[in-house]
């Protein structure tokens, strides 16, 4: 039997702490989830990363 891998990824926000609940808890969310799985399927041959982008300085988000 051959030996498998995998990960999983997600997409969180590093400002989603800071803006309005649900956001923010859902933000919560993927990153507790990320951990959790990185606990339990640990040996498993399965990693789970959540990655957080930065935020942009563009003209669409001058006004914030």
């Amino acid at each position: 039997m051959s030996e498998r891998a995998a990960i999983v990824t997600g997409a969180s926000s590093g400002i989603g702490f800071q803006t309005k609940p649900l956001y923010s808890a859902t933000t919560a969310g993927v990153i507790g989830l990320t951990q959790a799985m990185n606990k339990e399927l640990n040996g498993e041959g399965i990693k789970s990363i959540a990655f957080a982008p930065g935020f942009v300085d563009t003209p669409m988000t001058e006004s914030l």
